[in-house]
């Protein structure tokens, strides 16, 4: 559905609150025990002393790294700075290097006429806005991975860091037009009209996924569902690799209590991208059809990829000092060489960086941890396990290789699982 924007004086209260029978029973009990001190930060970043609430919830998070409402409160933060950065421009800034100590030969000359390049490249226009992207991605990173529930920020991450983006240029000047009207109607509340403008932009440009997607969302609004789902249809006919129209459309058949048509656009939106919003999802789905429903993601101990963030290093070096975590840790170093950047091995039976290191990992840790992924093991789907529901931003690229060459075994797996991992 439509994201509404994100205002700062309702950070607290925008927090998503998951109900405690599909929370994983770590994170709920540190969500209960942060709300109070969460509340009294949002209260303090309200105040305009957002230094000091970022160090306190900083401090938080060291205490409670599994508090997803915690880490989505965080997530806000550093958007909303990185949203505030992004409009500061520097414009063009020439700097100039010299060199010191009398070396007048060319080689010196060069060597500073390249970091002259090089530090006025860095200080043109939107510097800042980099800056504090690289903060952003930093926060995103930690809270998808050390925390299993933080839903926020985990459609933060794919809509700004993933390739889950539409690309489709709309060049008709009446489609922009109704486009338009469609936006001012469903921001002023009126979505009957704001369905009327977004059929009229489609009669002009029926390739607009946002229109055909929108108006679903109109739709759903008015809570008329089943043309809701024909309007998210439509989007996902326009664009099949994208996420968003899919997970509405996943909603829009839960409210028909539509549980297994439900439960097959949920599996197969699941293999485009499985964020925890659409884990979530998939998880009251095969409740409702009568089925044991444990949540498969697990808070990692690891990321699996190390930034080395300064603002952070408390939290990364606490979870770093998990006995089970540490194995993975260990596998990934000492095989991060024969890995390329997106963490395939061409040379190695594994194929998949994040599949060895949780291989590992189960091999050293006590038979009593992981039990789903062992169970998972046991029947031959650890890599759908691990690539599917247990994908990280950083491992994207591997999910997108394995789905790509072994999409009937995912969707196997999904039933699997679905049915009660067994």
């Amino acid at each position: 559905m439509k994201t509404p924007k994100i205002l700062m004086k309702g950070l607290y209260a925008l927090l998503f609150l998951f109900a405690p029978v599909f929370l994983q029973a770590q994170s709920w009990e540190q969500d209960e025990k942060a709300k109070p001190l969460l509340k009294k930060i949002a209260e303090t970043y309200q105040k305009g002393k957002k230094q000091e609430a970022e160090k306190k919830l900083n401090k938080l998070l060291a205490k409670y790294p599994n508090s997803g409402e915690a880490w989505d409160m965080r997530s806000r933060m550093a958007y909303q700075e990185w949203e505030n950065m992004k409009k500061v421009n520097f414009g063009n800034i020439k700097i100039e290097t010299k060199v010191s100590g009398g070396d007048t030969s060319e080689t010196a000359k060069k060597k500073a006429d390249s970091l002259s390049q090089s530090l006025s490249k860095l200080f043109t226009g939107n510097y800042l806005g980099r800056i504090y992207e690289e903060k952003l991605l930093a926060v995103l990173r930690r809270a998808t991975a050390y925390c299993a529930t933080a839903e926020w920020s985990s459609v933060l991450i794919r809509t700004l860091f993933s390739n889950q983006k539409d690309t489709h240029t709309v060049t008709n000047v009446m489609a922009k037009s109704y486009f338009a009207e469609a936006e001012k109607y469903f921001s002023d509340g009126d979505y009957g009209k704001a369905a009327m403008y977004y059929s009229k932009t489609l009669e002009k440009d029926s390739n607009h996924y946002q229109a055909a997607a929108y108006m679903g969302d109109a739709y759903y609004r008015q809570k008329e569902y089943e043309f809701a789902e024909k309007g998210y249809k439509r989007a996902i006919a326009m664009r099949p690799y994208l996420l968003e129209a899919r997970k509405y459309l996943v909603d829009a058949l839960i409210n028909q209590k539509s549980w297994e048509a439900a439960f097959e656009v949920c599996n197969d939106a699941l293999l485009i991208y499985p964020d925890i919003g659409m884990i979530y999802k998939w998880r009251i789905i095969v409740h409702n059809l009568g089925k044991a429903a444990p949540d498969p993601r697990v808070a990692r101990f690891a990321q699996p990829i190390d930034d080395n963030s300064e603002d952070f290093k408390d939290i990364d070096n606490t979870l770093k000092k998990n006995p089970h975590w540490k194995f993975y840790t260990e596998a990934r170093e000492n095989m991060k060489s024969q890995s390329d950047s997106a963490g395939l091995l061409a040379e190695h039976a594994d194929k998949y960086l994040d599949l060895h290191c949780w291989k590992q990992m189960l091999a050293k840790a006590p038979k009593t941890e992981f039990a789903l992924a062992r169970r998972a093991q046991e029947e031959g789907f650890l890599d759908c396990y691990v690539l599917v529901f247990n994908m990280h931003q950083d491992t994207h690229g591997q999910f997108t290789h394995f789905i790509a060459n072994n999409h009937e075994k995912a969707l196997k797996f999904l039933t699997w699982a679905g049915n009660g991992y067994k």
